[in-house]
């Protein structure tokens, strides 16, 4: 499903419009009152930006998640020396963790 508010925030930042999105519908997005000084993109745009937006809260979900996970049981030094402790050359596994743990520092420093 479409959350139009967050994908038509994407589009048009902090947009004016007067009106409900709950409903995430077409419906509900014809029915705006639009106050904006900016264009209101039309439904096809909406739908078109759609999976660019879910990919992103899709990446935030993550990262949030694995700053959740490092946050409740180590300290980011604590994890990466156990990453460092135990690099035996998986590359793969490794360089995954790795970059995750690089990931959740740069999102929350």
């Amino acid at each position: 499903m479409v959350d139009v508010a967050m994908t038509l925030d994407s589009l048009v930042p902090a947009a004016r419009y007067g009106g409900s999105l709950t409903e995430n519908t077409q419906r509900a997005y014809d029915a705006l009152r639009w106050g904006d000084g900016r264009p209101k993109p039309t439904w096809s745009a909406i739908l078109a930006e759609w999976p660019t937006v879910e990919a992103a809260i899709n990446e935030a979900d993550r990262l949030d998640a694995i700053d959740d996970y490092i946050g409740e049981r180590w300290t980011h030094g604590q994890l990466a020396q156990a990453v460092a402790d135990n690099d035996d050359g998986n590359t793969t596994d490794m360089t995954r963790l790795k970059a995750d743990i690089a990931d959740a520092r740069a999102a929350n420093p």
